[in-house]
């Protein structure tokens, strides 16, 4: 019988933000790097949001459109990728801590 949930509680802790659960199991480079992109992912988001504002409120040519919504849509796509990316390696790395 598993007393201990380790890889549980890491996972738990990278699904609210990336990284956390790295730092958890003790890999505190990777998690520090999983944070750093997961940042960078969220700055990208409001940087597409705002240019998107932009051409919604002035009247802007159509490109901006298309570049706003690029940039939130790349902004998205990487913290999807990141968010996976860290639950499942924060619970693979914690096993090791189970009982």
């Amino acid at each position: 019988m598993k007393t201990n949930n380790h890889s549980g509680r890491a996972a738990l802790l990278s699904f609210l933000f990336c990284g956390l659960g790295q730092l958890y199991n003790g890999d505190i480079a990777k998690g520090l790097v999983v944070m750093f992109f997961t940042v960078l992912s969220l700055v990208t988001n409001v940087v597409g949001a705002v240019v998107l504002y932009a051409y919604f409120v002035t009247p802007l040519a159509g490109a901006v459109l298309w570049i706003g919504g690029g940039i939130l849509f790349f902004g998205l796509l990487s913290i999807a990728v990141l968010g996976v990316y860290s639950i499942v390696d924060a619970y693979k790395q914690g096993r090791k801590y189970d009982n």
